[in-house]
């Protein structure tokens, strides 16, 4: 079976030896080429003829081995009991309160960490606006072609510097406000430069 992406099996005569923190043997893994994989038991102190052979199951706690072995061991030295922030404070008695708010007021006060406000950056409307007049102009095909491109380079200018603001911690109040129509002229905008083959030459290099 496996258990929390652990693989578990019970090996014949080996899972007859019991659980102990400190066992009589510890076991070993080997894959041998003669004689194949094989499970060697080797005993780690001096054994007397009727003495028990004890393995250990793993550092678990006492729930673990209750859930898991249906057993508890008497001594347990990694037993350990999970217990909530909330349920010591309303546990802790009225003069255990006390002093730790004594031992807290004694402490400095603790410095608020630095806020980084998370600003928005949009092109001016103007500049979206003569993008979309440069390409609803009537006018030869290399004439509007220049167009589109000036009207495209001025769009990426002011976006590089609405950016280069932002990475350089400008205090420079930057409009996060879009109207819907807005949306609606860049997807134009997008629609449009795919349809004529200008977006990948409108962009400076």
């Amino acid at each position: 079976t496996s258990v929390h992406g652990v693989r578990r099996v019970l090996v014949p005569l080996l899972d007859l030896a019991n659980h102990e923190s400190m066992p009589s043997a510890i076991y070993t893994f080997s894959a041998g080429a003669a004689c194949g994989a094989a499970i060697r038991l080797h005993a780690v102190r001096c054994l007397r003829e009727g003495d028990p052979v004890t393995i250990t199951y793993g550092e678990h706690s006492s729930a673990h081995f209750a859930n898991y072995y249906g057993f508890v061991p008497r001594d347990n030295p990694y037993d350990a009991f999970c217990v909530t922030t909330a349920q010591v404070v309303h546990a802790a008695p009225t003069a255990f309160e006390s002093d730790c708010e004594a031992a807290l007021a004694s402490l400095p006060e603790p410095k608020q960490a630095e806020r980084h406000p998370l600003k928005a950056a949009a092109p001016p409307t103007s500049l979206i606006d003569a993008l979309i007049d440069a390409l609803a102009a009537r006018s030869p095909s290399e004439t509007r072609g220049a167009a589109v491109a000036a009207a495209v380079r001025a769009l990426v200018e002011a976006c590089g510097t609405l950016e280069n603001q932002l990475l350089c911690g400008s205090e420079t109040e930057v409009s996060v406000s879009r109207p819907k129509r807005l949306d609606l002229q860049r997807a134009h905008i997008l629609f449009s430069l795919l349809r004529h083959g200008l977006f990948p030459s409108c962009f400076p290099s």
